[in-house]
């Protein structure tokens, strides 16, 4: 009985998991608000992306963020910007995933209407980590920043 509640218990924790463009868009929103901040104590290497961020991006991006000889991060990794619109964390658009290669992709529009200019279109890389879908890639059109291994 005990190992059919158990079961039971894992089937609805499984179903509750966030899908991967739920957790993009939750990504992104939570994001970008923390950008927006005055102080603006969110950035791309910060340790409180761990719940969000697949562990080997986010080893790679640290090792970046605290290299003196890198400085080929250009602009934020995740936004792929250098500027930071207010607007975006309440327009976050995320498409339907596809699967590719070791995960899922989304696309991910941060609009801001109020600056046309500031509109942002990138493709999302997920991967499933411990049950959880994680950032592992962030790309503009054909463009990605590399990331020291």
């Amino acid at each position: 009985m005990r190992q059919l509640c158990i079961l039971a218990l894992t089937l609805l924790l499984s179903a509750c998991a966030a899908s991967s463009d739920q957790r993009a868009k939750a990504f992104y929103q939570w994001y970008t608000a923390g950008l927006a901040q005055p102080d603006r104590g969110m950035f791309f290497a910060s340790p409180a992306l761990a719940p969000w961020v697949a562990s080997s991006t986010l080893e790679r991006l640290q090792k970046a963020y605290n290299s003196p000889e890198i400085t080929a991060l250009s602009a934020d990794y995740f936004i792929c910007s250098q500027d930071v619109s207010e607007e975006w964390q309440h327009y976050v658009r995320v498409s339907a995933p596809w699967s590719v290669p070791g995960g899922q992709a989304v696309n991910v529009t941060l609009d801001a209407p109020e600056e046309p200019a500031m509109k942002v279109s990138l493709t999302v890389y997920l991967l499933s980590e411990k049950g959880e879908w994680k950032i592992s890639r962030v790309t503009e059109g054909s463009t990605e920043q590399w990331l020291p291994e």
